[in-house]
């Protein structure tokens, strides 16, 4: 509890942890949280190339 609550600045998660979780319901919940932090990541990367490419010529070869 101590490592979740730090995680998420105190906010109390005591009530919606549960300890007996069937297997298919946290094999979801890896997927979906595998699926969140990629879409996460790819919104990052496109953020970056797009503030990258602006203003510049990318077709220049620099070697």
């Amino acid at each position: 509890m101590f490592f979740f609550n730090s995680l998420l600045h105190e906010l109390d998660v005591e009530p919606i942890i549960r300890m007996s979780v069937p297997r298919l319901q946290a094999f979801f919940g890896l997927v979906q949280t595998f699926i969140l932090e990629w879409l996460i990541g790819a919104l990052i990367a496109a953020i970056y190339n797009i503030s990258y490419s602006k203003g510049e010529d990318t077709t220049q070869n620099y070697f």
